[in-house]
């Protein structure tokens, strides 16, 4: 971000008549840097920002626009000069901000709001910024792109004899800990593309082992560790796509990796290690210092809670720090940190903090060799995936450990053999937010052939909606005389899934059928609860005949519910007796097994593209 500033500043001329920037680092506190009148050229300028160095400490925005408003500011803005102040932030203030930022506004400044990466709040940048207008967003790796709007933006007000260049008399900028000051006094509208990198700077690596079939247990650091000893494991798919881009632990005690440590993977004071890792088990050590023992350790002790703790060099412990946010059977990002000089443990996950702790002085238990998977202490093992173990001897930022996320990244190998071009073009897929539900008679006067055609039925509909956890989910009863739930929503995250289910599916012993009480069945056991904000519900009904049970009020029910029922009759089943159950007329069709699959796309263009209808 140092760089975006000074490409910033880089916009305007600096001199006693143009441009003033003056310069205000914060934590806690205020901490003056230089005012207006201190440099006059843009060389020196941007060696006084080239020169600065992030303190450590909160964010405390409020204070910093208060001291800005004194040490700034004092007294009444000089004539024809417009005063502007760009207020970049990565995270949330720590106090109240709409007062100070009031008060700077009173004094005739004119505030930006430029929020990084995701950690902000927007209500907050609203209390900063002057209007709506005034307010932007961008991402790390984009900050370059709003130099322009800002600058725009700023110089909006030229005077009747403008310059050749954007003259700009006294501007205020303001980086998470960093205030920079301009104020405009004339613009030309001229357009500059400016390209910024703002990467940043991580430091050297103590040992980075990725864990993949291309460079098994190797360490590709500088440091050139010894290589891991690798018992009982295989290769499964990494975080970046490649079929065996990571090693996978059965979750036995000879299924582990061991890492020798000869004196360049000891830490001692400080300490930041970064790990890839899908957990499949319950417990188990992801990375543990000291093979027979405990020394420093990351562990999992239930399906979603990691569990973080710093052990002292003579065998004393830390309180742990503990977080239940890592997701089940999903690739997570998981950091661990210790800073020697603020004595602040951090628990980071997919790049953020999830937990904090202050352990004072630890002088870190990291002289032993490492073991992932398993140890021999503990009747717990790891069973999962894992990818690229880096170890730091320094506390990272959350900026470099984003940075540091794809260091052990490949790109996925092209196929080799060409693709073929299918002879008919898939069918469209529907990317509704739909839970799908299917009721079918399964009763044994349906017979076998009629069964297996609504089967494929099923099938030809799942194949033609985005089958995953956050757009359709799928779930299927059978019904006689008595009902079957096959599966749940929760249960069915992927058409792969679904097709293993409907390939084990038989007919019911029963001949008779109930369709109320499967109505009643699929409304408590299927459709459980509320409906989810932006997600529908369907149901499906496939029957082969026609009950002389009441089917209007458990209809009613599943209406009311917002359920929308579509019903498929086949045979001699009448429109009448299915109207009953379906949403409307419109939801109902009559076809023979044979021809079912002709009312497929019909049936899912409704179910796709209407939106739904409730009673």
């Amino acid at each position: 971000m140092l760089n975006f500033i000074k490409s910033f500043v880089s916009f305007f001329p600096i001199s006693r008549r143009d441009t003033h920037v003056g310069v205000i680092l914060y934590t806690r506190r205020a901490i003056p840097i230089f005012r207006f009148n201190k440099y006059y050229t843009r060389a020196a300028i941007l060696r006084a920002i080239e020169n600065l160095r992030y303190p450590r400490g909160g964010t405390y925005i409020g204070k910093a626009l208060s001291f800005a408003r004194r040490y700034l500011y004092p007294g009444r803005p000089a004539s024809n000069r417009k005063r502007v102040t760009v207020v970049l932030t990565d995270g949330i203030s720590q106090d109240r901000v709409s007062g100070p930022a009031r008060r700077l506004r009173v004094a005739g400044c004119e505030i930006f709001v430029l929020g990084i990466g995701r950690g902000y709040r927007i209500s907050q940048l609203r209390q900063i910024a002057t209007d709506n207008n005034h307010i932007f967003t961008a991402s790390f790796r984009s900050l370059g792109k709003v130099i322009q709007k800002i600058k725009s933006k700023a110089c909006q007000k030229p005077v009747p004899t403008p310059s050749k260049h954007c003259s700009c008399k006294d501007q205020y900028f303001q980086l998470k800990k960093v205030y920079v000051q301009f104020n405009f006094l004339a613009c030309l509208h001229t357009k500059i593309q400016v390209f910024v990198l703002t990467s940043v700077r991580l430091p050297s690596t103590m040992a980075v082992y990725p864990f993949d079939r291309v460079r098994a247990g190797r360490d590709i650091s500088r440091g050139r560790n010894p290589s891991a000893r690798i018992v009982g494991v295989k290769y499964g798919q990494g975080p970046d796509g490649r079929t065996d881009g990571s090693t996978e632990f059965y979750g036995r005690p000879n299924s582990y990796v061991e890492i020798p440590n000869r004196g360049k993977l000891d830490a001692r004071y400080s300490i930041t290690f970064l790990i890839w890792v899908y957990h499949n088990g319950r417990k188990g050590p992801i990375v543990n210092y000291n093979p027979n023992g405990y020394g420093v350790h990351l562990w999992m002790t239930s399906y979603r809670q990691l569990f973080l703790r710093f052990m002292h060099r003579d065998g004393r412990t830390t309180r742990p720090l503990r977080s239940n946010r890592l997701k089940y059977r999903a690739w997570n990002y998981v950091g661990a940190t210790y800073d020697e000089r603020s004595g602040i443990a951090t628990l980071w996950l997919n790049s953020q903090p999830v937990a904090r702790r202050r352990l004072g002085r630890v002088r870190l238990s990291t002289n032993y060799p490492i073991r992932l998977g398993a140890i021999r202490r503990s009747r717990n093992y790891f069973k999962g995936r894992i990818f690229c173990l880096q170890l730091y001897s320094v506390a990272l930022t959350r900026k470099q450990i984003f940075e540091a996320k794809r260091k052990c990244f490949l790109p996925v190998p092209k196929p080799t053999t060409p693709v073929t071009k299918p002879t008919t073009p898939p069918p469209r897929v529907c990317k509704a937010r739909i839970d799908l539900g299917f009721l079918i008679d399964g009763s044994r006067r349906t017979g076998s052939v009629t069964f297996r055609r609504i089967i494929e039925y099923v099938k030809e509909m799942v194949r033609r909606f985005d089958v995953q956890r956050s757009q359709t989910r799928v779930a299927l009863t059978l019904f006689a005389s008595s009902q079957r739930l096959v599966f749940r929503f929760g249960k069915s995250y992927s058409r792969a899934q679904v097709y293993r289910e409907l390939k084990k599916l038989s007919l019911l012993r029963g001949r008779r059928r109930n369709t109320a009480r499967a109505l009643m069945y699929v409304k408590r056991h299927m459709f459980r609860g509320k409906p989810t904000c932006g997600r529908r519900r369907v149901l499906v009904l496939v029957t082969a005949r026609e009950t002389r049970d009441n089917v209007v009020r458990p209809a009613r029910i599943l209406h009311a519910a917002g359920i929308e029922v579509y019903t498929v009759g086949l045979g001699r089943v009448s429109v009448r007796y299915l109207r009953k159950i379906a949403t409307d007329r419109f939801h109902v069709f009559v076809k023979n097994a044979r021809s079912l699959l002709t009312i497929v796309r019909t049936i899912k263009d409704r179910m796709c593209h209407s939106p739904g209808k409730t009673s």
